[in-house]
């Protein structure tokens, strides 16, 4: 949030880039989404779109991303790495680096922001270790863990730390 207020330092400015990047990570979930369960395309663009995207236009959901409470960006981030989650699955495609490390730093936000999403650490840990070797590498998938607990440890340490919390 102080990175965000940063960039546009007006009451507005962080809803404003808070809004871009959930546009980012909702792009990313449908279209990531189409191509792993085949979905087709309507051959109206535009309706095509909308009905994609229309779970993210109901009322709820507006009024509480325009809200600015901070946790409007944490759901969108955890959805996006679920999605990566079952892409593990459903894709043939092989990892690589920028992947592995977008992934690894996505789970770390997702398990570090909410205490009871701690859990997210071991259980993605263990999915990884289970993938097949065909598509992420033991290389990778040891750097993937060792990002994943340096820096779930490293985000609470510097959380105590600040919080004056022992």
């Amino acid at each position: 949030m102080d990175i965000l207020l940063q960039m546009l330092p007006f009451p507005g400015g962080f809803i404003i880039l808070q809004n871009i990047i959930v546009a980012i990570c909702v792009a990313f979930v449908v279209t990531n989404l189409e191509n792993y369960y085949d979905i087709k395309e309507i051959k109206n663009k535009y309706v095509d779109i909308f009905i994609k995207t229309l779970p993210f236009y109901l009322p709820p959901i507006l009024m509480y991303q325009f809200s600015e409470y901070r946790m409007g960006l944490y759901i969108y981030i955890e959805l996006v790495m679920l999605v990566m989650i079952i892409g593990i699955k459903k894709s043939e495609d092989i990892w690589d680096w920028k992947k592995i490390i977008l992934f690894s730093c996505l789970t770390v936000i997702a398990a570090t922001w909410r205490t009871e999403s701690f859990l997210y650490i071991g259980e993605v840990g263990l999915l990884i270790l289970l993938t097949s070797k065909f598509k992420i590498s033991l290389r990778k998938k040891l750097c993937c863990i060792g990002i994943l607990f340096l820096g779930f440890y490293s985000i609470n340490t510097l959380q105590n730390i600040s919080l004056n919390n022992e």
